[in-house]
């Protein structure tokens, strides 16, 4: 199975948006940057979540 997924490459979407604070905001517990996401389901919801979330961090932060 790590053979087959060795080789696999995320592809970027191709109607990306890039939010502006994207690389600046970082979680207040664990110090690790904030990822910006955008729900699939409704692209109208966008958020920031700790990048260590579900290793030291416990939550997810939105903002």
């Amino acid at each position: 199975m790590q053979k087959l997924r060795e080789g696999a490459k995320r592809r970027k979407p191709k109607n990306t948006k890039k939010n502006m604070f994207a690389g600046l905001l970082y979680c207040t517990d664990c110090g690790h940057k904030l990822y910006y996401n955008i729900n699939h389901p409704n692209s109208s919801i966008e958020y920031f979540n700790c990048s260590n979330y579900r290793g030291t961090c416990n939550e997810t932060h939105y903002i």
